[in-house]
């Protein structure tokens, strides 16, 4: 890492001095000067004189407290390579004579790296007598430059060799709006799989009720149901002494 140039250090002569208000202010051009001035200066606002340009023509220098400079650009410099690690190439294989359950596949797999905004090649393979048919490597990689055309750039399918490839680049644009959207259809599936377990606790409360119910009217006969039974039991029970097939008592009498 270039270490800045800053105060005794600083040989060229005359500056263009800036000097760094901080906060919301911005930055306030001072103008061409003198170095004893830009060091005057800098020692009058309690800062330091660095160097920020000094391939320009005077070369620019920043009253500016060091400290913050150095942390302001180490927060830079890691941002940028958060980014280089996103934006990493991820390659995506396939056969000229693939199928279209494995085609899909490799669909998804490239629509995955594209939403996380990684670059993706698309890469067809052909071995011996198969590069004569290098033009169905190159119908396959445009309908997957077609098939993901709402998240990614594909590029013009390229011969490398004795493959086909094309890179794909991710819109930025589309990447926000992706993010969203499957935010949001995350949010509609948990509450689709809440409501369904609410229906089906409330449908296994209302069974057993009814269950309970049933049960209950098995084991407690109505009024009129015990009303008939006991009928029936009368009538079919016989009467002594009637004209029917049991003797009557009196009839053995002499």
């Amino acid at each position: 890492e270039p270490v800045l140039p800053m105060n005794e250090k600083i040989k060229a002569d005359p500056l263009r001095v800036i000097i760094s208000k901080g906060g919301d202010e911005g930055d306030e051009l001072l103008g061409v000067i003198s170095l004893a001035e830009a060091k005057e200066k800098a020692k009058e606002l309690s800062k330091d004189l660095v160097m920020i340009s000094p391939k320009s023509d005077p070369p620019v220098c920043k009253i500016v407290d060091y400290g913050k400079l150095k942390y302001q650009m180490d927060r830079k410099k890691k941002e940028n390579l958060k980014k280089t690690k996103v934006n990493e190439l991820k390659e995506v294989k396939m056969s000229y004579k693939i199928d279209t359950h494995d085609y899909q596949v490799r669909q998804r797999s490239a629509e995955k790296f594209l939403k996380l905004g990684s670059r993706v090649k698309a890469v067809v393979q052909f071995r011996g007598r198969e590069q004569q048919y290098m033009n169905l490597g190159t119908d396959l990689l445009n309908k997957l430059a077609v098939d993901v055309a709402d998240i990614g750039n594909g590029e013009k399918p390229k011969r490398e060799g004795n493959r086909m490839i094309m890179f794909i680049n991710p819109i930025q644009e589309k990447l926000v709006k992706s993010g969203a959207k499957d935010k949001a259809s995350k949010k509609e599936r948990q509450a689709a799989k809440a409501a369904k377990a609410l229906a089906k606790q409330e449908g296994g409360e209302e069974a057993t009720e009814a269950a309970a119910d049933a049960g209950a009217g098995a084991e407690k006969p109505d009024a009129a149901e015990e009303d008939e039974g006991r009928g029936s039991e009368r009538g079919s029970r016989p009467r002594v002494g009637s004209g029917g097939n049991s003797a009557s008592p009196v009839a053995g009498v002499c």
